[in-house]
């Protein structure tokens, strides 16, 4: 199943003119622990499969679904004969969309759709998946279009009705509802301006918070660091700049906000596992 792989980084092997990637899965056997830019969706149709991710284990049940986010390394496999979907979809033009950046954060590193999730909404989920399939595999020359707004709905559905699998809060009053939009308007706004020289404390103020508040909450609700957040999102803008554009890695690094070129190469390799000189190297090679 694993068709490129360098080290722990699969290069996906994109169906051809797209940016989504599906496996009709039958295999019998485990893949090693490995990691890709595009979220990851698995669904058994019959007998069970196993998915190790961030050290999280996850056995899935016929028809559950598993949801993995961008970067998150991990091993998926069975020793059972059986049947799964494997789809794997491009996220980079999505980051653009309000809210889809801060619902990944939410579910990273992965969340599991088992029996104990909404059943209207698990049972939308599994029919979008399967519509997915099928034109995944017909010749429709819009099939890419109608496969991402089936992936948009599949997102909305998770947003709608669940807070994620590392979130130890429920949003049960007004005060904490304010607080998550607030939270979700600041990814927003990080996400869109990444590039530019922000602060922790400018954030926070344009979130009404100081800035001790707003790091324990952007935490709390995000699972992760304000500048973690920050990092990440820089350096999503240097994957596209590093593929679409002939610029230099000294002239990206400045484009996408970072200091200098040694803290960006750091930075990067820190997230990617490789420089953004082998990113450009092993993207032009897969």
């Amino acid at each position: 199943m694993i068709e490129n792989l360098k080290g722990m980084h699969e290069f996906v092997n994109y169906k051809e003119n797209t940016t989504v990637r599906l496996y009709d899965n039958t295999e019998t056997d485990y893949y090693p622990v490995h990691w890709h830019g595009p979220i990851e969706i698995i669904m058994p149709i019959n007998s069970t499969y196993e998915v190790m991710c961030a050290n999280n284990k996850y056995i899935l049940e016929p028809d559950d679904v598993v949801i993995i986010a961008p970067g998150i390394v991990h091993s998926v496999g069975t020793n059972c004969d059986g049947k799964r979907i494997i789809f794997q979809i491009e996220p980079g033009a999505l980051r653009q969309i309000k809210g889809l950046d801060f619902l990944l954060t939410h579910i990273s590193p992965a969340i599991h759709l088992d029996k104990n999730f909404d059943k209207e909404a698990h049972s939308k989920i599994k029919q979008y998946i399967l519509e997915i399939k099928d034109e995944y595999l017909s010749t429709d020359p819009n099939s890419e279009i109608f496969i991402y707004s089936r992936f948009l709905e599949i997102m909305a559905l998770v947003g709608q009705h669940s807070n994620g699998p590392t979130i130890n809060y429920k949003l049960d009053s007004n005060k904490s509802r304010q607080v998550a939009e607030k939270i979700q308007y600041a990814c927003n706004y990080i996400s869109e301006h990444c590039t530019e020289e922000i602060s922790l404390e400018s954030v926070a103020n344009m979130a009404g918070f100081s800035k001790f508040h707003f790091s324990r909450q952007f935490k709390k609700y995000t699972n992760t660091s304000f500048y973690h957040y920050l990092t990440e999102q820089r350096i999503y803008v240097a994957e596209r700049l590093l593929v679409e554009s002939e610029l230099s890695i000294t002239e990206i690094s400045y484009q996408c906000g970072f200091s200098n070129a040694s803290t960006f190469n750091r930075m990067f390799k820190l997230i990617n596992e490789c420089t953004p000189k082998d990113f450009k190297k092993q993207y032009a090679k897969g």
